[in-house]
């Protein structure tokens, strides 16, 4: 089925970076609160922030922080009505390798240097930045797929003009990734169900 795009932007938690409880509940709740959802939206999905000191004794401040934003987004998220799920961004790079025609990516760009950094990164384990740019290029192909996505011209425009263009596509990327996964798991229960 194609997806439609119905809101689509990026926006920040105003938090002090020293940690205080009260400050933090309040941005957060305000941030939930502000949420413009449609009556249809049943589900919130929060990227899964890491949670490991990357061979450091202590976990850093910065991902405790971002770890406490997590957990308040979903115990506040769960009390406005919806399902809160996490996505782990990990799994979404995985997914969509796989999910592209070549060719697909292969027009999204007509730099013929990115096309051979793309081929090549392909091969082998992306570093950070490849991810990102991996990701931009990915949205800009499905944004050229009319036949499997529906965006509106205003989101399209807000896409083009966001300095933050990994942060933007690693959103889409997500829930589409998350919708794929749930009409899999949703269509192998009916197959389960109709051979009992």
């Amino acid at each position: 089925p194609r997806l439609e795009v119905l809101d689509w932007r990026l926006t920040t938690i105003d938090v002090d970076t020293t940690y205080q409880p009260s400050t933090y509940a309040l941005a957060v709740s305000q941030f939930v609160d502000a949420l413009p959802l449609d009556p249809g939206v049943a589900t919130c999905l929060v990227e899964r922030q890491r949670f490991r000191t990357s061979g450091m004794r202590v976990i850093p401040e910065p991902v405790l922080r971002a770890n406490v934003i997590e957990a308040l987004l979903h115990a506040l998220v769960i009390k406005r009505g919806l399902t809160v799920e996490s996505v782990y961004a990990v799994r979404v790079a995985r997914h969509f390798p796989q999910a592209f025609d070549r060719e697909d990516l292969e027009d999204a760009t007509d730099d013929a240097k990115n096309k051979a950094k793309k081929k090549k990164a392909s091969q082998k384990p992306r570093k950070p930045k490849e991810k990102k740019n991996h990701a931009v290029v990915l949205v800009k192909a499905l944004l050229s797929r009319t036949d499997l996505l529906t965006c509106p011209s205003r989101l399209r425009d807000h896409y083009a003009a966001c300095k933050k263009k990994d942060d933007l596509s690693d959103c889409l990327l997500q829930a589409i990734a998350w919708l794929e996964w749930r009409l899999f798991a949703l269509n192998q229960a009916k197959r389960l169900h109709d051979q009992l």
